[in-house]
């Protein structure tokens, strides 16, 4: 082969490898900015979050106890926060809660405690029950302050 002839082949080589690289910087530069709008994207619905945080705190400021009472932020039992426990109002919170403390069988088949002698269901294990009313005691004060 001649000189000339290997230099067109090399050229038209580099000219296509040149191409190519250019091909692919101009494919990373639309990725990143796809890429760059997703991330704003995500900081505006991170902003967006904390700030309804930061106006729920702000929210709860008036019911406050000036004495420097605080409340318990977590309430357990069997490895379940009661406090984190969601529901749509009071009663159907209580009913959430009584299905952890107590199985479904012994909801169905129990009655409220104390049970009387002349009733012929047994009444719920009083311990977990009086852990129920303590429970909603403080679920109480908690919303009444």
């Amino acid at each position: 082969m001649n000189n000339s002839l290997i230099y067109v082949l090399g050229s038209n080589v580099l000219e296509g490898i040149d191409n190519r690289i250019n091909e692919l910087n101009q494919k990373l530069i639309a990725n990143s900015s796809k890429f760059d709008q997703q991330m704003q994207k995500l900081y505006s619905k991170i902003d967006r979050l904390s700030s309804n945080v930061n106006i729920n705190t702000h929210a709860l400021e008036p019911y406050i106890d000036k004495s420097g009472e605080r409340f318990q932020d977590k309430l357990m039992f069997k490895n379940i926060n009661f406090l984190g426990v969601m529901a749509t109002d009071y009663g159907d919170y209580s009913r959430q809660i009584l299905r952890i403390i107590f199985t479904g069988d012994e909801l169905k088949t129990c009655i409220l405690p104390p049970g009387k002698a002349h009733l012929t269901r047994e009444p719920l294990d009083q311990e977990r029950f009086t852990i129920f009313l303590g429970m909603q005691k403080l679920s109480f004060d908690f919303h009444q302050s």
